[in-house]
């Protein structure tokens, strides 16, 4: 298992050098340096920063799949977060934070407040899917710090699917930059060279495209599906490319994590270890290749040996606390949500993959310890691609790699919504551990900067 590079080789790191090059005080001056691979200097040189974060696209992808003008621009690799899953990423790139300051620890989190476990991107109850605001849960009560956009000093623009745009989690993390959605690919590419052509002052960008994504949840990262939206991304950049050549902007474009395929005998059943279940005083959560186990403290030792024992090995159970503390989450000074939300207090533990290949089935990890009424509207079962002879897609595991710089961690798959634009929220139907994987970062300058 790889752990993210938060000296100067993460997507955290990343953001410290877009913050200082765009004037925000005091980014990278702490624990999270800046980027290794981009000066602060030259984000600051630029006329205008465009940041295009395509979900999903790691750099296996990138290297064997149909993406020449992708591949001609890559700069290099990074690490993303722990975890390397959506949720905690996007809030990163929103926030310039590492999990262990925004406190975003995963898809599905414990929120103290409801003492439940929520989704923190579709801002709803995992059981139920009850929206937290008619439960009286304000997005201030989820979410810590101003966003990226509120420290900098230049024009900023939110650029987001249009089903994404008016949640609560995109009001709460866009603050301070102008609103714009979109539907469709194509959409996206107008979108950020209309914003470009149209500035007035200097102009910093932030958009985000996740259809591929779910596409390689769904069909596998190496899939026809996923190739052939592959190259679409392809042309598309090399079309934005050409469009922004002349206006002095930095376009910048990476992923949050990147994918490996595994087939379903590599998933492992929760269930299939007796005696799990009544050693938890909460639902399992996090991620299923990193689900936080709230260990009731009398059973914490006996928890640890049975899981492991039971697993075969595949997994390992680590006092949530101590990755905490050995800054798995990020190296700066935790404040008390992250230890919350990581099952740290009254026994907790985290349960990470040893190996890969394995980790517990979504389905399983939700089902293991949630009792009572919702428990049928919690359980799922994924349509498994096998009968067709295809793996189903996996995102990275702790310390993955991103395009961009990055490398990845995951999430569990999603269903290919059956429209152009799909969901940042996570559908009922997902499976499946992921597995670490790198992801590329690229970086490709305009020439012939007009003057100001």
């Amino acid at each position: 298992m790889h752990l993210p590079n938060y000296r100067d080789g993460s997507i955290v790191n990343l953001m410290q050098s877009i913050l200082a090059g765009l004037g925000a005080s005091g980014a990278g001056g702490g624990a999270h340096g800046h980027l290794a691979d981009l000066a602060p200097a030259e984000v600051a040189d630029a006329r205008h920063v465009v940041l295009l974060v395509v979900d999903g696209l790691g750099r296996a992808q990138l290297e064997s799949g149909p993406a020449p003008a992708l591949r001609a621009s890559l700069r290099g690799t990074m690490t993303s977060v722990f975890p390397s899953t959506t949720a905690s990423a996007v809030t990163t790139f929103l926030t310039g934070l590492a999990p262990v300051e925004h406190a975003v620890t995963g898809w599905f989190m414990w929120l103290r407040e409801l003492d439940s476990i929520v989704a923190p991107l579709p801002f709803t109850t995992r059981a139920g899917g009850a929206p937290l605001g008619s439960l009286g849960i304000a997005p201030a009560d989820v979410f810590a710090g101003p966003s990226v956009f509120e420290r900098v000093r230049v024009d900023c623009h939110a650029v987001q699917p249009a089903d994404l745009v008016d949640s609560p989690y995109s009001r709460a993390h866009t603050r301070g930059a102008a609103p714009r959605g979109f539907e469709g690919l194509g959409a996206l590419v107008d979108s950020i060279v209309d914003i470009v052509r149209y500035a007035r002052r200097r102009t910093y960008v932030s958009a985000y495209w996740p259809l591929l994504d779910t596409l390689s949840h769904e069909f596998g990262a190496s899939s026809v599906e996923s190739r052939r939206h592959l190259a679409e991304i392809d042309l598309c950049f090399a079309r934005l490319r050409a469009a922004l050549a002349g206006s002095g902007t930095l376009l910048v474009v990476t992923a949050d994590h990147g994918f490996v395929d595994i087939r379903p005998e590599s998933r492992l059943d929760a269930d299939s270890v007796p005696g799990l279940a009544p050693m938890l005083s909460r639902p399992l959560c996090g991620e299923p290749r990193l689900a936080y186990c709230y260990v009731r403290g009398e059973h914490r030792a006996e928890f640890a040996e049975r899981a492991t024992e039971g697993l075969d090995g595949a997994a390992r159970v680590v006092d949530s606390a101590s990755m905490i503390d050995a800054g798995w989450f990020g190296v700066a000074e935790p404040p008390p949500r992250p230890r919350e939300r990581g099952g740290a207090g009254a026994g907790g533990a985290a349960s990470a993959p040893a190996r890969a290949g394995r980790g517990l089935r979504a389905r399983d990890a939700r089902r293991l310890c949630d009792p009572g009424p919702d428990r049928g509207r919690e359980t799922v079962s994924p349509r498994r691609r096998a009968r067709r002879g295809q793996p189903r897609g996996d995102a990275g595991a702790a310390g993955g790699r991103s395009r961009l710089v990055n490398r990845t961690v995951g999430e569990s798959p999603r269903p290919m919504p059956r429209q152009t634009e799909p969901r940042r929220r996570r559908p009922r139907s997902r499976q499946g551990s992921r597995r670490e994987d790198d992801t590329i970062f690229l970086t490709r300058r305009s020439v012939n900067r007009p003057e100001s």
